[in-house]
């Protein structure tokens, strides 16, 4: 799977947004689970983990 450019930094600003402060490497996965949903995979019954790592410290 992979996710555009602008999807990553569309999903960094998101997350930063709820109080996360990542790098663009740790938000690849929230726009992979964006890309995901997408497709129509997502069951919205269910709960999903999505693992953030790397600090936005990396970042700036």
């Amino acid at each position: 799977m992979t996710a555009p450019e602008d999807k990553i930094i569309a999903a960094q600003k998101y997350l930063a947004r709820q109080g996360f402060y990542v790098e663009l490497t740790a938000a690849v996965t929230m726009a992979g689970f964006w890309h995901y949903c997408a497709e129509g995979k997502c069951n919205h019954n269910l709960r999903y983990l999505i693992p953030l790592t790397g600090a936005g410290l990396k970042s700036t």
